[in-house]
């Protein structure tokens, strides 16, 4: 019995791009020189939730737990 399986499933291809969305927003939120130096995941995450408060994600007296 011979097989025609010449492409991705749509389970490999929402993976991948998954993957790829995911590794965009790391890459873009990494430190860019030594003066953005974050010294603590709580510094980062502060940074974060304040970056999503301006963008309007979140209200300003939520915290993120």
């Amino acid at each position: 019995m011979s097989s025609n399986n010449d492409g991705f499933t749509v389970g490999e291809l929402t993976i991948t791009v998954a993957v790829l969305i995911v590794a965009g927003l790391v890459w873009t939120n990494l430190p860019k020189g030594d003066n953005q130096k974050t010294s603590s995941i709580g510094e980062f995450s502060d940074k974060l939730q304040n970056q999503l408060v301006q963008k309007g994600f979140f209200l300003k007296d939520k915290k993120l737990a």
